[in-house]
């Protein structure tokens, strides 16, 4: 939905009570004078601070990241210099396309940038183009030849799960290797196995789970007045359209192309007040996929060229967007005695009586109660606060009206995770990360227990609440994953985040939460796997006409299988296998489920229950089945440190941290092995670039 912006305000802080110089995330005025939820914000502030059974963290860590997000508390708790403070910085504005052509955004590096793209059927879910040519498409799409046709564009695809060919081929070694680039492999490839070709099963053959380009008709959302010149493109155009019996375009005087382009000067009777038509647009005639749209666009004699008019803020501050909207109308039609009435009332809503334009009315925010009509249902904006308005206006002896709908809401500067590390397990249940707004340095987000259903800000370091205006979450633009070595795929269609057909993990293509069981395949030749996997997230969407920084996040996917090195002392059941390397000869133990060792020199040898008795000598790596630190003792042996060595018991003692422990030199001290983040910078520890440190504790500390 395109909307028309303005500029709210969110409750406010006494001059002398801003914290940490923050005179520019809060507007330093006083309660009641620029608070539109005023009387609530006090009524908040009469619980205390420390009241834990009347507020809890909505930023509330797992047990494993509690430590780090304490940690970028103290950092916020600290100061930051005003350059820090300086929001204008963090956001440029959306490049603004000229009449037929349509932004579109590409993802490098970290960072979100638009060009222009004549509107065509190669703009859909491309992120470059030239000449009207779609050069690459964006993250979630695959450039596809429609058969036959001998065109080319970018379609939502997903492979179809675990195929792969009677040579082992995945989808993915079909990209790699170069047997596909979009259309249909020779056909000497493209033979069934289990039922399914190469083309069938493999996007980058042509094939897969292909879906639409989702479709926008910024139409849709307008608000026309008659004789009013109409040029709409829908977002992509199409190969080919198709309307319902009921659509009036003809009888509004207006054109659609054969690509779903509608031109032509409005033209309207007093019996008809809807622009109603809806269409069928066809991406791929061929396979048959397409994608629909409804137009149910009202018409008056004059508008304000919405249907719905946000006022917007960016984040905390008071930036305004638009501080006054004109009305549009036919010029010679000339109109007098402007009247506006809300439901419920918007006293922040101004009318000038002269020409009729709306304009922000700055003196009269002050609301001391939030109706609960107020909490609108508009699609979209689901408990944002909102009005139902209409502007009259007379013309001779005639009276003339208009109708929208006004909200107030803010929309991100940025958005971050809950928690922006996440230690994920084989085989194991994420359990969600919401993406949230990024609620400045120094603040955090709270929720209480009673019937605001507003958002709460908190400060850190003194504990003062602020009541906000409710936000516009933003949508996810593109995704790009990548570990040391590889880049990873995401769907647009189910959010997840795969390697080579294997899930690490699910980003939500509407919400942005992680969540999901990663079912990688992890080796290592001893002890245990894991993977770093970095993303960075753009967000934005048609509302937001500024450039969002990116949000960071980093999933540390572990293996679930440990390899624990141990001496060979008696004959066992050996299985000799063609396995070449360590790891592979790991892998092939791992897909067996009664392979319970490893023996690999130069030959892999796996214990398993169907092999012959051998007497094999030096070391083997033992297999450790669902391996975590939450269960598993670990076993330490440092070279010239015995006073170390031993077995090493989970506790998670250390501050509630997944942690190990063992007896100490006396009854009265103990040794704990905990990870460095979670080790404050106090004076006698600074070794803090190591990943785990070894404590001796009195057993008290």
């Amino acid at each position: 939905m395109r909307l028309l912006c303005f500029v709210i305000a969110v409750s406010a802080l006494e001059d002398d009570q801003c914290p940490i110089g923050r005179l520019n995330l809060l507007h330093s005025r006083k309660i009641g004078h620029m608070d539109p939820y005023g009387a609530y914000y006090q009524a908040l502030n009469k619980v205390p601070v420390t009241d834990s059974e009347q507020r809890r963290h909505v930023i509330d860590a797992s047990s494993a990241e509690k430590q780090r997000s304490s940690s970028r508390d103290q950092r916020n708790e600290a100061g930051h210099d005003a350059e820090a403070l300086d929001h204008s910085r963090w956001n440029d504005d959306k490049i603004t396309c000229q009449p037929g052509e349509v932004p579109i955004g590409d993802f490098q590096e970290g960072k979100y940038t638009f060009s222009c793209c004549a509107a065509g059927s190669q703009c859909g879910g491309c992120r470059s183009s030239k000449n009207g040519v779609c050069l690459e498409c964006a993250a979630g799409y695959v450039y596809q030849a429609i058969p036959v046709m001998g065109i080319s564009k970018c379609f939502m695809c997903d492979d179809i799960p675990n195929w792969h060919d009677s040579m082992s081929r995945t989808c993915t070694d079909y990209a790699v290797q170069g047997l596909c680039n979009g259309s249909w492999p020779n056909a000497s490839l493209d033979l069934p196995y289990h039922g399914l070709k190469p083309s069938e099963a493999c996007c980058i053959c042509g094939g897969g789970n292909a879906q639409a380009v989702p479709t926008q008709m910024p139409l849709a959302d307008e608000s026309l007045y008659v004789g009013q010149r109409i040029e709409a493109f829908p977002e992509p155009v199409a190969e080919a359209v198709a309307v319902d019996p009921e659509c009036n375009l003809a009888e509004l005087g207006l054109e659609l192309s054969v690509t779903g382009v509608i031109r032509g000067n409005l033209t309207a009777t007093n019996k008809t007040t809807q622009l109603k038509c809806s269409m069928m647009l066809t991406q791929d005639p061929i396979r048959g996929i397409f994608s629909s749209i409804s137009l149910d666009v009202p018409l008056s004699s004059f508008t304000y060229g919405e249907q719905a008019l946000l006022f917007k803020l960016w984040g905390q501050d008071a930036e305004a967007a638009q501080s006054s909207l004109p009305l549009q109308k036919k010029s010679s039609l000339q109109l007098e005695n402007y009247q506006l009435a809300c439901v419920p009332e918007c006293p922040w809503l101004g009318l000038d009586q002269g020409n009729g334009d709306l304009f922000l009315q700055t003196n009269v925010l002050g609301l001391q109660k939030f109706p609960s009509e107020m909490k609108g249902s508009v699609e979209g904006y689901e408990g944002v606060p909102s009005c139902s308005c209409q502007v009259s206006a007379e013309s001779a002896n005639h009276t003339f009206s208009t109708d929208f709908v006004a909200l107030q809401a803010r929309l991100w500067r940025s958005g971050s995770y809950v928690n922006q590390t996440i230690i994920a397990r084989i085989g194991t249940e994420i359990p969600d990360v919401e993406l949230l707004e990024d609620p400045g340095l120094g603040f955090r987000w709270y929720s209480s227990q009673n019937d605001l259903q507003l958002p709460v800000l908190q400060n850190i370091s003194t504990g003062e609440l602020f009541v906000v205006s409710p936000s516009v979450t933003p949508m996810i633009l593109d995704v790009n994953c990548k570990d040391t070595k590889n880049s990873y795929a995401w769907s647009r269609i189910t959010g997840d985040v795969t390697l080579r057909g294997q899930k690490a993990f699910n980003l939500d293509p509407q919400s942005g939460t992680v969540s999901g069981v990663p079912s990688l395949e992890l080796s290592d030749t001893q002890g245990r796997a894991s993977v770093t996997i970095t993303c960075q997230v753009a967000l934005g969407g048609p509302t937001y006409d500024k450039v969002l920084p990116v949000a960071n996040l980093t999933v540390e996917v572990q293996d679930d299988v440990c390899w624990v090195p141990g001496p060979i002392s008696l004959p066992a059941l050996w299985q000799k296998l063609d396995a070449q390397t360590g790891p592979l000869c790991l892998s092939s133990c791992r897909m067996r489920d009664d392979c319970a060792a490893v023996h690999f020199n130069d030959t892999c040898y796996v214990m398993v229950s169907d092999g012959q008795f051998l007497n094999l000598t030096g070391n083997a790596l033992v297999r450790l089945s669902n391996c975590s630190e939450e269960v598993s003792a670990l076993n330490l042996s440092v070279p010239g440190a015995a006073y170390v060595d031993g077995q090493f018991t989970v506790s998670n003692s250390y501050k509630d941290q997944v942690s190990y422990s063992r007896a100490g030199s006396t009854p009265g001290r103990q040794l704990d092995l905990v990870q460095g983040s979670f080790v404050e910078a106090d004076s006698y520890c600074r070794c803090l670039s190591t990943n785990a440190l070894l404590l001796d504790l009195a057993s008290a500390q």
